[in-house]
């Protein structure tokens, strides 16, 4: 019984030391735009990157952007990454009116050649041109937030 306990307690040690060392690191960026948009046109912004974050020698396992936005209708409106096409905004719950949150998987965005630290390029085209029961089309643009998940490469300078 005392040899299985050793065997046991010696796993957990091994296991605990193997999950510390690999461990990744969660890094979040937010980015307060605040802003009333109507009409048609484009609002861009930067997004701060992790200047830690140090591809190719650190390994990424992911990277979401979130985009926080009040009335968007129609599904027309459209977000680029560093001038690739990501996608369109999801639909406010109650069509032009409530909050909505679309996040969209950038990881991509990462082995495309980005010096570490650089932010990211995003912009918004939209079009809110039309009108509604309460008056002309408009949405708020509240912020974006940018999530990194990696893990630390042998090579990677951390300071």
């Amino acid at each position: 019984m005392k040899r299985f306990f050793v065997l046991v307690m010696g796993a957990v040690v091994i296991l605990f030391a193997m999950t510390t060392l690999a461990s990744a690191d969660i890094w979040t960026g937010t980015v307060d735009i605040d802003q009333w948009l109507s009409g048609v046109g484009t609002c861009s912004w930067d997004q701060p990157v992790n200047p830690y974050f140090q591809p190719p020698y650190d390994t990424l396992n992911s990277a979401y952007l979130t985009i926080r936005v009040w009335g968007v209708d129609g599904n027309n409106d459209r977000v680029a990454v560093e001038r690739h096409a990501e996608g369109t905004l999801n639909n406010s719950l109650l069509i032009f009116l409530g909050w909505s949150r679309t996040t969209f998987s950038i990881g991509d965005m990462f082995t495309s050649g980005l010096t570490s630290g650089d932010p990211l390029q995003v912009s918004l085209n939209y079009d809110e041109g039309g009108w509604t029961l309460l008056g002309r089309n408009s949405l708020f643009l509240d912020s974006s937030t940018l999530i990194i998940d990696y893990t630390r490469g042998a090579a990677s300078v951390h300071e």
